[in-house]
């Protein structure tokens, strides 16, 4: 406890001289301003993990009882940090649909894409031949599936 106390005291020692204070505001405008939005993937995947959100937000919730302003701009500039992490996140999301449409027009309509899987059983091709060659027990014609 006595590790937090200091912490505490020398954190309301520094932001009680307003220099530094609006120094701190600036810095956290700025960063929600030009920063965040143009803040690389690497980056952004730490603010994808849970702890750090965690600890942001109970950054947050200290500075509020320190300086509200303060912790109304670092909600800010979370909250355009993790609008960046979702953008990115559905651009990727986007870009593999249409890399995925893009395969599927390149294989012929008549034939099944081969795909390697794994299990027990080996991946099998059946083009139209085999397909009009299908028939149940009953003698009922599968071809038209």
């Amino acid at each position: 406890m006595e590790i937090l106390d200091n912490l505490q005291r020398i954190l309301e020692q520094y932001l009680s001289n307003p220099y530094i204070l609006a120094l701190t505001k600036l810095v956290i405008i700025l960063y929600s301003c030009l920063v965040a939005p143009s803040l690389p993937v690497e980056i952004l995947g730490i603010f994808d993990n849970v702890i750090v959100k965690i600890l942001v937000l109970t950054l947050i919730f200290y500075s509020a009882s320190i300086e509200p302003m303060m912790s109304i701009l670092l909600g800010v500039g979370l909250f355009v940090t993790l609008q960046t992490l979702n953008n990115v996140k559905l651009l990727n999301l986007v870009n593999d649909q249409i890399e995925g449409l893009e395969t599927e027009e390149e294989t012929p309509a008549n034939e099944v894409p081969q795909t390697e899987q794994e299990g027990c059983y080996p991946a099998v091709t059946i083009t139209e031949e085999d397909n009009n060659e299908l028939k149940s027990y009953d003698g009922e014609d599968f071809s038209k599936f």
